[in-house]
C-alpha cells in the first residue's frame, strides 16, 4: 500500500473497511428460471455489473439456492451461497453480497427501487409487450430488458449489430432471441462485404423448457408437433429469428426467413445460413472476412473455429456466434452455406448483461472506477491487460515507456476504444535500469502517481529496491501487479 491519500472520490482504501469498487450497473432479475439463473451467473462473473435483487414468485428461498448452486449443463456455481432472513425480507448471500429476494406475481409490486435495481432482466417469457414490461417501472426500476423477442414495437437491440442505436429515452427494450443473436452478427458481416440478395436460415436447436418430456398437449394447443417427446424426436418448428434480423439490421429486412429443428440435446444450437450473394466471392474470402470481423469490430460477439468440433464443445461458450470454417460449403461464388454455433443459454445471457452495461453507460448511470496502467517495456502484456480492464468497465489510461510503443498503442486503442495513451517515461533511464534501480523507479513513479493499479510489465522491475522506490509515490491502497 502506498502512502499518498486517494485523489478520486470513487477510490476507497482497504483500510476503511468499505468496498473498493463502485459497481456501475445494478440489475434485478424477474423470474429465476433457466435464463434468469444464467444471467445471474454471467453478471456474477462481470465486475462491471451487480445483481442486487431477484423476484421469484413460485420458489422458496432454499429452492432458489439449490437451483443456482447446481446446474446439469454448466456445472456448479463458482462461489459461496447462503441465505438470510430479516423479518419478512429474504436475502440471498453470494460471495458476501446481500441480494434482496422478492416473491411478487405483479411486476408493479416488486420493490426494485428499494433494492437499488436500475436495469431489470424480464425473463418470465410472459411480460413481452411494452405495456406489461413497463409495470416494473412502478416499482422503481429505470429500464427493462426483455429476454425474448417482443410482441409489439419494443425496440430490439443485438450487441455487436445495433446496440449503439440505443437511446436513453427507451424504457423497455428487447435482447431478441438467442438465435437472432447468433445469426445477426454473421449476416451483417457477410452483407456489408458482399451483399445478401436473399437467404434461408435453419437452426438446429437444443430442447428448451417449453417442450415436453413425454407426448402430450403442447402449450397453447396449436403446435401439435411441439407436444411430442423432446428427448426422443427431431421436431420441426417455426422461428421468427431470421425475420427479426431485419429489425436490428434493416439492410436484410425482407430478405431472410427460416425454420427450426428441435433436437434432443440439452444445450448448444447451430445456425445454417444459406444465402445468395450480390458480389461473387470465393469461400476462402468469406472466411477471411469473418475472421477479420471476429478480431475487430465483432470481437467477443463473433468467433470462429476450424477444428473438428461438435455441439458439446461449445457448452459455456460466451460468444454469440462461432463460425465453423470446415462445416460451410459453396455451390458457386454467389451461393453459399455458412454454419455457426451458439450456446443458446450462456452466450445469450452474457449478451443481455453486456446490453445492460451499455445502456447504463449511455444513461449516465455507469460510474467508472478510474484505473491507470503503466506499461514498462511490456508491449505484449499491454495487449492483454488493456482490453481486459476496458471490457470489465474500468476507465483505462496507459503510460507507455517508449515513443514507438506509445504510437502503437495509440493506433490500437485510442482512436477506436477511447483509451488515453501517453508517453511519459524517459527511455534512456528505462534502458539503464540494471545499474540504476533508483532512477528507474523514479521514472516509473512519474507515470503512475494517480494509479489505482500498477502493472509492472518488465520482469527486471520485479526486484525489491525498485518496488520500494515506487512505494512513496503511490496513493494509499494502490496495488502493484
Amino acid at each position: 500500500q502506498g502512502s499518498r491519500p486517494p485523489d478520486s472520490p470513487l477510490f476507497q482504501s482497504r483500510r476503511t473497511g468499505t468496498p473498493r469498487f463502485a459497481m456501475p450497473c445494478t440489475m434485478g432479475i424477474n423470474s429465476f428460471g433457466r435464463i434468469g439463473r444464467l444471467v445471474f451467473r454471467a453478471a456474477s462473473a462481470n465486475q462491471a455489473v451487480q445483481v442486487v435483487a431477484i423476484n421469484e414468485p413460485f420458489m422458496e428461498l432454499d429452492y432458489i439456492v439449490y437451483l443456482l448452486k447446481y446446474d446439469s449443463v454448466h456445472g456448479r456455481f463458482k462461489g459461496r451461497i447462503s441465505t438470510k432472513k430479516d423479518g419478512d425480507k429474504d436475502y440471498l448471500i453470494v460471495n458476501g453480497a446481500a441480494i434482496r429476494v422478492f416473491h411478487e406475481k405483479d411486476p408493479a409490486s416488486i420493490g426494485w427501487g428499494e433494492a437499488g435495481a436500475d436495469y431489470i432482466c424480464e425473463s418470465t417469457g410472459v411480460f413481452t409487450a411494452k405495456e406489461k414490461a413497463e409495470l416494473h417501472l412502478k416499482g422503481g426500476a429505470k429500464k427493462v430488458i426483455i429476454s425474448a423477442p417482443p410482441k409489439d414495437s419494443v425496440p430490439i437491440y443485438v450487441v455487436g449489430v445495433n446496440h449503439t442505436e440505443y437511446k436513453p429515452t427507451d424504457t423497455v427494450v428487447s435482447n431478441a432471441s438467442c438465435t437472432t443473436n447468433c445469426l445477426a452478427p454473421l449476416a451483417k458481416v457477410v452483407d456489408q462485404k458482399y451483399g445478401i440478395e436473399e437467404g434461408l436460415m435453419t437452426t438446429v436447436h437444443a430442447m428448451t423448457a417449453t417442450q415436453l418430456t413425454v407426448d402430450g398437449p403442447s402449450r397453447g394447443g396449436k403446435d401439435w408437433r411441439g407436444g411430442r417427446c423432446a428427448s426422443q424426436n427431431i421436431i420441426p418448428s417455426s422461428t421468427g429469428a431470421a425475420k427479426a434480423v431485419g429489425k436490428c439490421y434493416p439492410a436484410v429486412n425482407g430478405k431472410l426467413t427460416g425454420m427450426a429443428f428441435r433436437v434432443p440435446t440439452p444445450d448448444v444450437s447451430v445456425v445454417d445460413l444459406t444465402c445468395k450473394l450480390k458480389t461473387p466471392a470465393k469461400y476462402e474470402d468469406i472466411v477471411a472476412t469473418i475472421k477479420e470481423a471476429a478480431a475487430g469490430t465483432m470481437q467477443g460477439v463473433l468467433d470462429w473455429t476450424d477444428e473438428e468440433v461438435v455441439s458439446s464443445d461449445f457448452i459455456s461458450c460466451k460468444a454469440s456466434s462461432v463460425f465453423d470454417v470446415q462445416a460451410g460449403i459453396a455451390l458457386t461464388d454467389t451461393f453459399v452455406k455458412l454454419v455457426s454455433w451458439y450456446d443458446n443459454e450462456w452466450g445469450y445471457s452474457n449478451r443481455l448483461v453486456d446490453l445492460a452495461i451499455h445502456m447504463a453507460k449511455q444513461d449516465g448511470n455507469f460510474n467508472k472506477f478510474r484505473g491507470t496502467i503503466c506499461v514498462c517495456g511490456g508491449g505484449n502484456a499491454a495487449h492483454v491487460f488493456i482490453p481486459y480492464f476496458s471490457q470489465q468497465g474500468y476507465d483505462v489510461t496507459v503510460f507507455a515507456d517508449f515513443k514507438d510503443e506509445a504510437a502503437r498503442l495509440k493506433a490500437a486503442y485510442e482512436e477506436n476504444g477511447g483509451i488515453e495513451v501517453h508517453d511519459r517515461c524517459d527511455p534512456m533511464n528505462i534502458r539503464n535500469y540494471k545499474g540504476m534501480p533508483s532512477v528507474c523507479s523514479n521514472q516509473a513513479a512519474d507515470a503512475v502517481p494517480q494509479a489505482d493499479y500498477i502493472i509492472v510489465a518488465l520482469p527486471s522491475f520485479a526486484i525489491k529496491n525498485v518496488l520500494t522506490g515506487l512505494k512513496p509515490h503511490l496513493k494509499q491502497g494502490a496495488i502493484i501487479f
